[in-house]
């Protein structure tokens, strides 16, 4: 008998929406975060949003992969 390999979880009553991404106009972020095209990277709202929620003024953050920078810039 085959598995199912994802289960589908019902939306808890404590999850809530928060942030909206991509509604920001990009003139607000670095130039150099569109100098080099890189079809796999994140708009900069993405790492900008979790950095300004989740870290103090002068915290480190760790981006292992690093990309194109996008998180850098930030």
């Amino acid at each position: 008998m085959a598995r199912a390999a994802l289960k589908i979880v019902p939306r808890s009553g404590s999850y809530s929406e928060e942030g909206c991404f991509w509604d920001s106009d990009d003139s607000e972020f670095h130039t150099l975060h569109y100098v080099i095209p890189y079809p796999e990277s994140f708009r900069p709202q993405l790492p900008d949003y979790f950095i300004q929620k989740f870290t103090a003024p002068d915290d480190a953050v760790l981006d292992p992969f690093c990309g194109r920078g996008t998180t850098a810039l930030q």
